[in-house]
C-alpha cells in the first residue's frame, strides 16, 4: 500500500449549525450537505470547479476512477506507459493511468472483449469495490461474500454508505469520499509461510494518506478574537481547545 510522505499539516474542518426558525425544506438542507461535503474535497484538492460542474449526471467509470487516485493521493505514483490499458482506453486517454493504477490494484477489471467502458456510469457497486480495495479491506470483502455483496457489506459496516444514493452523482461521489476520510485503513502487519495477518490502522484514511488531522474540538482562539477572554493567537495560528494549530485557511473567512 503507497502511502504519502510530506509535511504534516491541519486541514480545519469547521462544521457548522444552523439555527431555522420556523419549517426548513429538506432540500435546503441536502444542498447544504452537498455544498459542505464538495468544499471539503476542494480543499483537498481532490476535486476542482470543473469536477463539481459534472453536477447531477451520474458520473462516469472514468471519472470516479480518476477521483478515486486522488482521493488516496495516488495521482503522483502515476507512470505514463505510453500503453492501452483496455481496448476501449487508450494510451492517449487522460484517465488511462489512473484506470491502469487501479486495474494492477485488481479494484477495477474489464468488461465482455477487455473493454473498461469508461463514459458508462459508474454504479454503487463498483463504486464501492474501488474504496474497499484501496483501503486494503479486500480479503474481508471477499471472505464476506466477494462482489458485490462482501464489498457492500464491509462498506456498510465502516459507515461508508451513509447518505449515498445509488445514482452515483458529484453529490454522491463527494458524500462516497468524505464517508471514507474516516475510515481506518486495513494493513498487512506480518506474512508467513503460511498465514498473513492484518490489522486496522487507528489512523483514518485522511491521516494516512494524507496527513491530515481532523480535530472536532471547539475553536477557541484565533488571531482576531478568542473565547473566554483569553489571548489571541498570531496570524495562521489557531486554537482549538487548549492545542494550538498551524492553519492554511484564512480566518477571517469564519
Amino acid at each position: 500500500m503507497i502511502r504519502n510522505s510530506g509535511i504534516k499539516y491541519l486541514i480545519l474542518l469547521l462544521i457548522l449549525s444552523f439555527l431555522f426558525t420556523g419549517a426548513t425544506p429538506s432540500q435546503v438542507v441536502a444542498q447544504d450537505m452537498e455544498d459542505h461535503n464538495q468544499e471539503i474535497l476542494v480543499s483537498l484538492g481532490i476535486l476542482s470547479s470543473e469536477d463539481i460542474i459534472l453536477g447531477k449526471e451520474t458520473l462516469k467509470r472514468a471519472d470516479f476512477a480518476r477521483l478515486a487516485v486522488k482521493l488516496f493521493g495516488h495521482q503522483n505514483h502515476l507512470v505514463v506507459s505510453g500503453q492501452d490499458v483496455f481496448f476501449d482506453v487508450t494510451a492517449d486517454n487522460p484517465d488511462a493511468e489512473s484506470i491502469r493504477f487501479l486495474h494492477k490494484l485488481g479494484a477495477v477489471s474489464g468488461a465482455a472483449l477487455d473493454e473498461f467502458q469508461p463514459d458508462d456510469p459508474i454504479t454503487l457497486q463498483a463504486a464501492v469495490k474501488i474504496l474497499i480495495v484501496m483501503l486494503g479491506y479486500e480479503e474481508e470483502a471477499v471472505y464476506a461474500g466477494g462482489y458485490p455483496t462482501g464489498y457492500m457489506a464491509i462498506a456498510s459496516s465502516n459507515r461508508l454508505l451513509t447518505g449515498v444514493n445509488e445514482k452515483m452523482t458529484m453529490a454522491d461521489c463527494a458524500r462516497l469520499f468524505v464517508n471514507c476520510l474516516d475510515v481506518g485503513v486495513s494493513e498487512v502487519v506480518s506474512i508467513k509461510a503460511d498465514s498473513m495477518t492484518k490489522s486496522t490502522s487507528k489512523a483514518s484514511m485522511s491521516e494516512y494518506f494524507h496527513d491530515i488531522v481532523k480535530n472536532k474540538e471547539q475553536l477557541t482562539a484565533t488571531h482576531t478574537g478568542s473565547l473566554n477572554g483569553s489571548t489571541n493567537t498570531t496570524e495562521n495560528r489557531v486554537k482549538f481547545g487548549t492545542t494550538l494549530y498551524y492553519s492554511t485557511k484564512n480566518m477571517n473567512d469564519y
